[in-house]
């Protein structure tokens, strides 16, 4: 009976252990992630061959670029290096008519590296289409790389043209009419527009099965087991099925490993 006693106290201290994986196994089931769509030219770790450009007049100092995607430009940044002091204020172009889309003041400069600002309001912008991203400096002492965007640069969707940079000297912001092959570190950040997906229309149910259907549900007796997609929409009741399964599997591993304790052969 002693024997009997144990092997009983065994299979419960096992089916909760077990239970317990089988819970946490569950549980850790996450939706994947959405990978963040934003895009740039230049990382963070970037940085120019001279940072402060030993010119002190004002200029408005931008790139050219297109998209493959319909997107929105949410940021403008540029590189700043010493002596590039003062107001800065970024712009948005459309290169075809010249015409501003959307400008920004930087608030928070630092004293050098990337500065970044936000538009009020997300810029809409179309797919192959040519604009001009610029900032404007009272001060000058510019980032550049002289000669790297000879060949124009890509990032994702996004093409900074060949000789895409572009600067005018003016005291006030305007639109950039020169055009250069050096890099003066100007950048945005791009979001493209997510695609849609359009749910597939639903098949009317047959009111009588048709024979291929028929032949196939002979041909396999046993039913198969359907799985189930991680959604967002599922992952709560998996979730909770996990959590129920941990304490059921917690209460017997513990009734177990009190009665073991107990236990006198």
């Amino acid at each position: 009976m002693s024997a009997v006693r144990l092997g009983i106290r065994s299979v419960f201290g096992a089916a909760g252990a077990l239970a317990c994986v089988a819970a946490l196994s569950v549980a850790l089931v996450q939706p994947a992630q959405a990978a963040d769509p934003a895009v740039s030219f230049f990382s963070n770790s970037d940085t120019p061959e001279n940072a402060s450009y030993p010119d002190s007049s004002h200029y408005e100092i931008g790139i050219h670029f297109t998209s493959d995607v319909d997107g929105t430009v949410t940021q403008l940044k540029f590189f700043k290096g010493e002596g590039n002091t003062g107001a800065h204020t970024g712009s948005l172009w459309l290169n075809s008519d010249k015409s501003l889309l959307a400008t920004a003041t930087f608030k928070q400069d630092t004293v050098t590296g990337w500065q970044m600002v936000a538009f009020d309001k997300p810029v809409v912008i179309k797919k192959d289409t040519e604009y001009v991203a610029s900032y404007h400096t009272n001060t000058g002492h510019y980032a550049v790389s002289l000669g790297t965007l000879a060949g124009g640069r890509t990032s994702g969707p996004l093409h900074l043209l060949a000789s895409g940079s572009a600067y005018t000297q003016s005291d006030t912001s305007v639109f950039p009419e020169t055009t250069s092959a050096n890099n003066y570190w100007v950048d945005i950040v791009f979001c493209p527009k997510q695609k849609e997906h359009s749910p597939s229309p639903s098949k009317s149910p047959s009111a009588s099965p048709s024979a291929s259907a028929t032949a196939s549900a002979s041909a396999s007796a046993a039913p198969t087991t359907p799985s189930l997609p991680v959604t967002g929409s599922n992952v709560t009741l998996v979730a909770g099925a996990g959590v129920v399964l941990a304490a059921v599997g917690l209460l017997l591993f513990v009734a177990h490993r009190r009665r073991a304790t107990r236990f006198v052969a």
